[in-house]
């Protein structure tokens, strides 16, 4: 069984309606913010995830909500691909070992002694109905960002356009 929960960063304005988005050093609408901006800077969550009996929790240390969707979706092209890959989020606070064997995906996060083994097609599950969850946060907070083109080749990467 996978869990998940991503809750907003109190410390992180993009979340409000006093975010002034910048990019290349200058204030821009928020349907011209940039993917390094959406990487690094911006829409930040604490994360509670549980895999099976793997628990991985960053209360403390958030990261930005699209990393790490496109960390879990890096994970699942290469198990589809490769059928083993080690990812991390851009800024390394969640790092996972994946590898499948036969129907079943095993996960290890580093720093952690403890392997979790759920079906692929659960992962595959969880993968959908998180990238769907951190999409509709963002347009939540902002509906502007509907129009931003760089979220629109996000939803076209995790294959979630116009669900969230």
């Amino acid at each position: 069984m996978i869990t998940f929960e991503y809750t907003p960063s109190a410390f992180d304005d993009s979340w409000t309606d006093k975010w002034s988005p910048r990019s290349n050093g200058r204030n821009v609408p928020p349907q011209e913010v940039d993917q390094y901006a959406f990487l690094f800077d911006y829409f930040h969550v604490a994360v509670d995830l549980a895999i099976a009996q793997l628990s991985i929790q960053r209360r403390y240390l958030t990261i930005p909500v699209v990393d790490l969707i496109l960390t879990f979706e890096l994970i699942r092209r290469s198990l589809i691909r490769e059928g083993f890959v080690e990812a991390a989020a851009s800024r390394n606070q969640i790092t996972l070992a994946c590898r499948l064997a036969g129907e079943h995906v095993l996960v290890r996060a580093k720093g952690q002694p403890e392997e979790a083994r759920v079906l692929f097609t659960e992962f595959l599950e969880f993968h959908r109905l998180a990238s769907i969850r951190a999409m509709s946060m963002l347009y939540t907070a902002h509906q502007e960002l509907r129009q931003n083109p760089y979220l629109a080749h996000v939803e076209e990467i995790l294959d979630v356009v116009g669900v969230a």
